[in-house]
């Protein structure tokens, strides 16, 4: 927030927005030890005193309430009923506070009411102050989470105000401070460290949307299901270092990327202009990450099983083992970089602002996601039909890149079935996906061809020679599968029309 001066500069949020502009609400967490750097922060200024904060989440013995992911707090003297996550009935964006139920002066004034055994579960101690920024207000609550056994402190900064103002305090804010997307509400993360157990994913998989969704409130959707699941395989993946966390995040980064081109015309504002290619530099890093895991577990695997402990093969492995460990110091370090919390944090404000309703040229507000899965997906399928209409005589790049139109094509597919019958799409998706693993075994074997140059002296000779033998054999067998896959999958009808 200063100038290039260095002397304090004006803060988007002390200007008003040049117009109309949605209320909203974004809760960050943030570094505990970061709490006196906000507070240094240039135009920041009190509102009120500092109050203190007790909240005790209760539950019954056999956890009836979790089970439907529900929690009962006491705030005080105020008696709460919250979501504990979402669900198909009880949906909120990344960044926002799960929504209340219910609440009153005591359990029994609650609906539904909750069990009368229930006893507690997980407190917080700690303090809430609130400052001033502008048109924005800042909430910070700090303190500790407990349970019987176990202590972690916790830090949350809620904004409030005009959403473009939000936005822009927001990007500000994140270069001077540690934030970071709440992996889960404050409850979840109460109830986890009293359990002592690992916060569940918000969402995992493929989003699925209604046809008669609004198309904003769909991309939405969209950004904030594949942002929860992206975030819960990288957070495995720092834990655990395991090879199928990598490959799940990479698959959440690229749908949302396929998200984003999908959505491009009938939602454009510079906000996703720029996630666009911080996206594409991120699932590069975990694609070279990637790249070496299936070098190693797939064309490894395979000639070791039949070079029988030979020592120059054996040599080649562990030379990719070197590289796939460096692959994979690099992705540690750039997953902990201001760069990537600036990607989750404009990720999780869009789908929360939804910055194209407020852009320029705001998306049509009038079109449903059905009309508009019609369109797309006749667009993407004549593509793929084009590009692979004389499949047997395509060269092995012209294969790779039909690859990847049918990986758009499925992409949005997946995004979009929901609206029409179960069946079709599933199996237009059955066939699309057969297609689509055969292309990709055959881009397996042209990677492992390439990967191997990278090896140096280890990369050359027989070893060397192996794995190209290996990937030009896998090459010529491959050919034949995938014509038949395209003969199955042309014969598949478009579940949209």
């Amino acid at each position: 927030m200063r100038d290039d001066a260095g002397e304090p500069g004006p803060s988007p949020g002390l200007a008003p927005p040049p117009g109309p502009a949605p209320a909203a609400i974004l809760e960050f967490a943030l570094a505990p030890e970061d709490l006196l750097a906000l507070t240094r922060l240039p135009n920041l200024t009190r509102s009120g005193p500092s109050r203190p904060v007790n909240r005790v989440w209760y539950d019954s013995a056999d956890a009836a309430l979790a089970d439907q992911d529900l929690c009962l707090v006491r705030d005080g003297r105020t008696w709460r009923l919250e979501a504990l996550r979402p669900g198909a009935a009880r949906e909120w964006p990344p960044l926002t506070p799960p929504p209340i139920l219910d609440e009153g002066v005591s359990p029994a004034a609650l609906h539904p009411t909750p069990p009368f055994d229930a006893a507690p579960a997980a407190a917080f101690d700690g303090r809430r102050r609130t400052y001033r920024l502008g048109f924005i207000e800042l909430q910070v609550l700090h303190g500790a989470l407990r349970g019987l056994v176990a202590e972690r402190k916790s830090c949350r900064l809620t904004l409030s105000g005009p959403a473009p103002a939000l936005a822009a305090v927001t990007q500000d804010l994140a270069a001077t401070l540690r934030l970071s997307v709440p992996r889960a509400s404050l409850a979840l993360e109460a109830v986890a460290v009293a359990r002592g157990a690992k916060l569940p994913p918000r969402h995992l998989g493929a989003p699925s949307l209604a046809g008669d969704a609004a198309l904003s409130h769909g991309l939405a959707q969209i950004i904030g299901h594949l942002l929860d699941s992206m975030l819960h395989w990288i957070d495995r993946w720092r834990d655990t270092a395991e090879p199928e966390a990598v490959h799940q995040a990479r698959v959440a980064t690229r749908r949302l990327r396929s998200a984003l081109s999908l959505y491009k015309r009938a939602a454009a504002c510079p906000e996703l202009d720029t996630l666009a290619p911080a996206l594409k530099h991120c699932a590069a890093r975990l694609g070279t990450a990637r790249d070496w895991d299936v070098f190693l577990e797939g064309t490894g695997a395979r000639l070791t099983a039949t070079a029988d402990g030979d020592p120059r093969l054996a040599g080649l492995l562990r030379t990719a083992q070197r590289r796939r460990n460096e692959a994979y110091a690099e992705l540690r370090v750039f997953l902990s970089s201001p760069e990537f919390r600036a990607l989750e944090i404009a990720l999780g404000c869009a789908a929360t602002l939804r910055p194209w309703e407020w852009a320029t040229e705001p998306a049509a507000p009038g079109q449903d996601t059905r009309g508009f899965a019609t369109e797309v997906l006749d667009r993407r399928l004549k593509r793929v039909r084009r590009d692979g209409k004389h499949i047997a005589e395509l060269p092995v790049p012209a294969l790779h890149e039909l690859r990847k139109d049918c990986k758009r094509l499925r992409y949005a597919a997946e995004f979009l079935a929901a609206g029409f019958p179960k069946s079709g799409a599933k199996r237009f998706l059955k066939r699309l996906a057969g297609l689509q693993e055969e292309l990709g075994a055959l881009n397996d074997a042209a990677a492992a061809s390439q990967l191997v140059t990278q090896l140096g002296r280890a990369g050359r000779g027989y070893a060397g020679g192996l794995v190209e033998g290996w990937a030009a054999s896998a090459t010529g067998a491959g050919r034949d599968r995938i014509c038949k896959a395209w003969k199955t999958f042309r014969a598949a009808d478009p579940f949209w029309r």
